[in-house]
């Protein structure tokens, strides 16, 4: 009833087969890795944050904890904190060698996002540490020529510097383990 009440309304509706159902439905199952396109370093860390620690992943935003794409349409003007612990405030992001002037400029937003964020914290005696950690390429894969081995080093070393005179920290590692590691860490220690 409702494929001939929508093919009578609109010349543009073809009804669904038992094949698009199952097309669809196929793809909803898959969705979880679709929602993570783009930078998959936060859902990477969040998934081995929680493998070691219990009760951690209340920690990370609902968007990595729920699989969503971050930064939907229209929501760009929010301040987005990938990671909000007792002790440490976080984002993280990829410097991708083949793109390191797109994942330069998201950096730096991931960094505005953390000081703003540092910034609204009501007591500044009691303020949690605010850090950018970062994935490079290890120095020594093989998929990274040594061009793109030394724009990764200039890059790092400017967005340090924008991260010092922030007051930020800025941190550079070369595993989804040891950023999950330092996270766990830094929350851990008494």
């Amino acid at each position: 009833m409702t494929q001939s009440w929508m093919a009578a309304l609109s010349s543009l509706y073809s009804p669904r087969t038992s094949h698009d159902v199952q097309s669809s439905t196929m793809l909803a199952v898959g969705d979880a890795d679709g929602q993570r396109a783009g930078d998959r370093l936060p859902f990477l860390v969040c998934d081995f944050v929680k493998s070691q620690r219990e009760g951690f992943g209340e920690y990370f935003s609902t968007d990595i904890r729920e699989a969503r794409t971050r930064r939907s349409k229209g929501g760009s003007h929010r301040v987005v904190v990938d990671f909000a612990g007792p002790r440490l405030v976080a984002n993280f992001g990829t410097l991708k060698a083949g793109a390191i002037t797109s994942s330069v400029h998201l950096i730096k937003r991931r960094l505005w996002d953390l000081k703003v964020e540092r910034d609204r914290e009501p007591h500044k005696i009691l303020a949690r540490a605010h850090e950018m950690i970062l994935h490079r390429p290890p120095k020594d894969d093989p998929q990274v020529s040594d061009q793109q081995q030394a724009n990764i080093s200039e890059a790092l070393e400017d967005l340090e510097q924008q991260a010092d005179q922030e007051e930020l920290r800025l941190l550079a590692l070369d595993t989804v383990q040891s950023i999950g590691n330092r996270v766990l860490q830094y929350e851990l220690a008494a």
